[in-house]
């Protein structure tokens, strides 16, 4: 009996053991690809794509691409954005970041860079997105680096 009790404590913590190892965010992509591959998943897996940036693929299939162009190199409903951290870089990071959760603020407070951005594209208004963190809006700028390339 004692022997039966040690052998379900063992599997127990060699089983807590593996899961504590598949919840590493990459290991858990790897892992989940093992079980099932989508096409979208391979061509991922060939391009290692980490985490972060995955997260920042999904934010932008979410919040983004019903107007920017996934290839980021043309333009759609809103501009290509191939190059966006560029062209706001003479000004603040946090610049960038409102102008994601509120451009037209921006143009009404006569941003240089954003009022520019406004011209530029006929007037038209971004979507605002007030609840995007910090955090969520560099996975996007990641995403859009790595898929500019």
């Amino acid at each position: 009996m004692k022997f039966l009790k040690l052998c379900v404590i063992l599997m127990f913590a060699m089983t807590f053991s593996a899961y504590k190892h598949y919840t590493k965010p990459n290991t858990l992509l790897k892992y989940h690809r093992c079980i099932e591959k989508t096409e979208e998943d391979e061509i991922n897996e060939k391009l290692e794509i980490d985490a972060f940036t995955l997260g920042g693929k999904t934010l932008f299939k979410n919040n983004c691409a019903s107007c920017h162009n996934k290839n980021m190199k043309d333009d759609l409903t809103g501009p290509a954005l191939k190059g966006v951290e560029e062209r706001w870089e003479a000004y603040p990071r946090e610049d960038l970041y409102r102008w994601v959760r509120n451009s037209l603020l921006m143009v009404d407070e006569g941003h240089p860079r954003a009022v520019e951005v406004f011209k530029e594209n006929n007037g038209d208004e971004m979507t605002a997105f007030p609840s995007l963190t910090d955090e969520e809006i560099e996975a996007i700028l990641a995403y859009i680096r790595y898929n500019s390339n």
